[in-house]
Parts: C-alpha cells; structure tokens; sequence
C-alpha cells in the first residue's frame, strides 16, 4: 500500500475510523517507526496490527458504505421528487401541455384542412370555363394529394425526433 499523507489517508487506507487510528498511535504495539517524512507507512502498520490480532474495524468501513450507498439513493430519489414537482408545476403554469391534447388538436385541424382541400379542385373548377375545369380540378387535386403527403411525412419525421427527445435519445441519428 502506498503511503499515506494524514490521518485520515491512513484510516481510510487500513479500514478504520479516524478516531480508532488515532487510538491506535497510543497502543504500545504500534510501529512509530511507520511515520516517515513521506507519511504513513500502511503496511508496516498493518503487519503490526494483523500481529496483534486485531481486526482494524471492517464494519466501520461496511457501516461507511451502508451510509454513502443511502445517502445515494436518498439523493436520487430526491432528484425524482423534484423533477416530478417541476413538471408539475410547468403544467400548472401552462408550459407543458399534455401530448395528448396537442395531438387532438393537430388532428382536428388536419383533419379540417384536408376536407377543404377536398373541395378546393371543385369549388376552383366552377371559376374557369368548361373546357378547362377538369384538368383544372385534376390538377389541383394532384398538387394538394402531393402537399398533404410532403406534410404528412414531415409530421411524422417531427413526432419521431420528439420521442426520441422524450427518450433522451439524439434526435439526428
């Protein structure tokens, strides 16, 4: 083990508390020896310690990491509760509008813009002479068929880079 420069380097290093180690340096086996001006020798004070019988306070070192492991799920789930209450709150507040309702509304008026577009060649076929009004409306036709697919496509491409946004995914791939 490489040496360590204080305290509480060493305790951690031998798996004690700070409080135990520093104990230790008035126990009458301790290697005084293992201070050096680069720090604390930790394996001669481990080969005194394990000499001596003892243990050097695994549970301690358990107990530390009981602690940090709980104190990390108690962050992540306090990072959720707060994600929880600002989504909460962007709703209330009118910035997040259900998906739902959004789809409902685009729906609705796609739905209303392609009946008009319906019966945009006809109602454009009434105002040209007679001899022009079916490869008026049929044209028209075309052309709108053409945009409501052009449209279609780019809101499908738009609703997919959304999801993947929702997802945490990148978008461009």
């Amino acid at each position: 083990m490489p040496a360590a420069k204080t305290h509480l380097q060493a305790a951690e290093q031998l798996g004690v508390t700070t409080r135990q180690f520093q104990n230790w340096l008035n126990e009458p086996w301790f290697p005084h020896s293992a201070k050096t001006p680069g720090g604390w020798d930790i394996d001669a004070i481990a080969a005194a310690r394990d000499a001596q019988g003892l243990k050097g306070g695994t549970e301690s070192v358990l107990r530390s990491k009981l602690r940090d492991a709980r104190a990390a799920e108690q962050l992540k789930r306090d990072r959720l509760r707060t994600q929880r209450d600002e989504l909460a709150l962007r709703r209330e507040t009118g910035e997040l509008i259900p998906r739902a309702a959004l789809e409902l509304f685009a729906s609705t008026l796609l739905t209303e813009l392609g009946d008009w577009c319906e019966t945009l060649p006809v109602l454009a076929a009434r105002l040209v002479p007679r001899t022009a009004a079916k490869r008026v409306r049929e044209k028209l036709k075309s052309e709108l068929d053409q945009r409501r697919q052009l449209v279609r496509q780019v809101l499908e491409d738009k609703a997919r880079e959304f999801d993947q946004l929702q997802q945490g995914g990148d978008p461009s791939a």
